[in-house]
């Protein structure tokens, strides 16, 4: 009775836990002790010493649990403000690692689904990408290395939504990465969407040790379920970060075709009527002949640089055409504009995308023919869009004399064109490559996510709880 009510007192405490549970001990065993003076006197002075010790030490046991739990309590407070004032994945994983010091926290990796197979429910891997490590160590193989290449066993317990692993469980060659990271164990919280389909999932590591205790346990998996919903959120905002980007690109674009272009095209055919109404005031005075031909070159100069800008802003091509058909056309019309032949090629059933996949696939295919145009001397180009499920893929080749890929990092001819696609590639949260050698041709792959209308990510911690209780069973 005097461990539990130190151990309530304690836990209430916000500073020094132990002292106060020493000081309900010692109240306790005082009480106890004048009430069994009261009802059986009299009492000896080596049973008031008993009580005493006894009440002392109960309260200091008290004390210290409730402190721990206590500590504990605000760990999870601290660690989840830390998240929901995170910007991007690093910090959520950071915020998660620094306010969980009391569990003695290895390391925290958060790894999402790659797709491999045509249905989002079959042939997916994990890849890290993003983690945290005590002590700027490393905190998990490779860092953003997908976790197949050196664990594909753990990869496999991650499908299956397993919760508490211990290093024991992984194959040999496995266990050997853990030890060389000095990972004893892993607490593991599956995110998933409203359907059911992994999405990612949150993989916290703990030193040697005694693994995480229930309570423990739990209070990770809800910090877990923050997470997930925090990233969400994140998602969330910079879809509609992108959607307003868009909106406003468009609208801007509205505006210069409908006041620019116009005034400009319309100083074009005002001057083009006064040399009909006026042939011969120009005929006869060469110097007003310059001028008129000036300011005609100057409307029809600033005209199309209004229409580039319009084009920038949002390729007309995608207005008139759905994508697959807009690659076409916009290959077809280089082809014609150069000499070069270019085969476009559409795999799968075409589908709508969000507008700002669209015009990065679209700009993408338009780079990467000016590029073949402007270095690769080829003969045939090959574009293939493909539609999956849950990814779409363009694929751009050429036969050309191709270039080392390493001048890309010392800003070669090819370098800025390359790395705006990427950058715009990336921003829709999809991934590119190029892969090429000294006459061997290039081939470039853009690979974007095909989401659907409105996913979320579900609270991980109610699917980890269920996790949890099953291992609890088998235990």
């Amino acid at each position: 009775m005097t461990v539990l009510l130190a151990y309530w007192t304690a836990r209430r405490a916000e500073e020094k836990p132990a002292l106060y549970g020493i000081a309900t001990g010692l109240v306790a065993a005082v009480v106890l002790q004048l009430v069994i003076h009261l009802l059986y006197p009299p009492v000896t002075l080596e049973e008031l010493l008993v009580y005493l010790v006894f009440g002392l030490a109960g309260g200091w046991v008290g004390g210290l649990e409730g402190g721990k739990t206590s500590a504990g309590r605000e760990a999870l407070y601290r660690v989840s403000r830390n998240i929901s004032e995170a910007k991007d994945p690093r910090g959520v994983v950071s915020a998660i690692g620094r306010g969980l010091d009391g569990y003695a926290v290895r390391g925290v990796v958060l790894c999402r689904s790659v797709f491999s197979g045509e249905n989002r429910g079959e042939g997916f891997s994990f890849e890290a990408e993003a983690s945290w490590a005590s002590r700027g160590r490393e905190a998990w193989p490779g860092e953003a290395r997908p976790v197949t290449d050196e664990m594909p066993g753990l990869s496999r317990i991650l499908q299956s939504r397993s919760v508490a692993l211990r290093g024991r469980d992984l194959p040999s060659v496995e266990r050997e990465v853990w030890r060389r990271l000095r990972i004893d164990h892993a607490l593991i919280a599956p995110l998933a969407d409203t359907g059911g389909t992994p999405v990612g999932t949150l993989v916290v590591t703990f030193a040697k040790g005694s693994p995480p205790h229930r309570t423990a346990t739990r209070e990770l998996l809800t910090v877990g379920a923050q997470a997930a919903l925090t990233l969400e959120n994140m998602r969330l905002m910079e879809q509609d970060r992108r959607a307003t980007l868009l909106a406003e690109r468009q609208r801007l674009s509205d505006e210069i075709h409908d006041t620019l272009a116009q005034g400009f095209t319309s100083i074009s055919m005002n001057l083009a009527a006064m040399e009909m109404a006026s042939p011969r005031t120009f005929d006869e005075d060469p110097r007003l002949r310059r001028y008129f031909e000036g300011a005609r070159r100057s409307a029809q100069e600033n005209l199309s640089e209004v229409r580039r800008l319009v084009q920038a802003l949002r390729p007309e091509l995608l207005d008139r055409y759905p994508l697959d058909k807009a690659v076409g056309e916009s290959a077809g019309a280089w082809s014609a504009g150069t000499g070069v032949e270019a085969r476009v090629s559409v795999c799968g059933a075409p589908r709508q995308l969000t507008p700002e996949v669209e015009i990065a696939l679209f700009r993408a295919v338009q780079e990467s023919l000016a590029n073949v145009q402007k270095h690769a001397r080829a003969d045939t180009v090959t574009v293939t869009l493909t539609y999956d499920d849950g990814q779409t893929t363009l694929e751009v080749r050429d036969d050309g004399g191709g270039f080392d890929p390493a001048r890309l990092k010392n800003g070669g001819v090819h370098s800025f064109g390359l790395r705006s696609m990427r950058e715009r590639v990336v921003a829709v949260g999809g991934s590119f490559s190029v892969e090429s050698a000294p006459g061997t041709g290039t081939r470039l792959l853009v690979t974007v996510p095909t989401t659907s209308d409105d996913p979320t990510v579900t609270r991980a911690g109610a699917t980890a709880f269920k996790a949890l209780e099953r291992n609890g069973r088998r235990e």
